[in-house]
């Protein structure tokens, strides 16, 4: 039987298996099943490499689908940041590590974590020795994004500074949700695919 401290380790690192169940506790309106079909995508982009545009064609329908249930679904958010995160942690091949950068990347662009989560993922960040440059990128897309969704949570009627959480989940859905092919010129900009 493994001790307590090797069962945590585990569960937030690389795996090359599916899991069985979300990372986080999600609420009750989110099906575990959407989480784990998230995860699917997540599998695909951080343990098969993607270096030619074939491959990137193969996985960008399935990314698209991802960013887009991100942006339909707040509540999801932070649990496919977290699948990322788990899949950059122990991860032996640094191609895949730097896809799976990528992918953190990529979904920066199109979906902010929930202002909850932002210090967990910055912290996460600068703990893995990111660069300067994803620093800069990521301080300017989280600030960006909390703006931006502190301006819809204004409009709905909400107050900025402390306001109602549900008028803060009800403004970042008012995110566009990008077409897949939105999504897949970013893609191959970010895989340089």
């Amino acid at each position: 039987m493994k001790d307590w401290d090797e069962v945590q380790s585990h569960f937030m690192s690389f795996t090359r298996a599916m899991i069985v169940t979300s990372l986080s506790i999600l609420p009750t309106t989110v099906p575990v099943a959407e989480a784990l079909a998230c995860f699917r995508v997540v599998l695909d982009v951080t343990t098969a490499p993607i270096s030619t545009g074939h491959a990137a064609k193969s996985v960008i329908a399935s990314v698209a689908r991802l960013v887009q249930t991100a942006v339909r679904r707040p509540d999801l958010r932070d649990e496919v940041y977290l699948q990322v995160i788990k899949q950059l942690n122990n991860n032996p091949k640094q191609s895949l590590t730097r896809q799976a950068w990528r992918l953190l990347d990529l979904l920066l662009e199109f979906v902010p974590p929930s202002t909850d989560f932002e210090n967990f993922l910055e912290s996460f960040v600068r703990s893995m020795g990111a660069d300067d440059r994803r620093l800069f990128r990521l301080y300017n897309i989280l600030s960006v994004g909390s703006g931006a969704a502190a301006g819809a949570a204004g409009a709905a009627g909400g107050a900025s500074g402390g306001g109602d959480p549900a008028v803060a989940v009800a403004a970042a859905a008012v995110l566009p949700v990008p077409s897949e092919q939105k999504v897949g010129s970013t893609f191959r900009a970010i895989f340089k695919v």
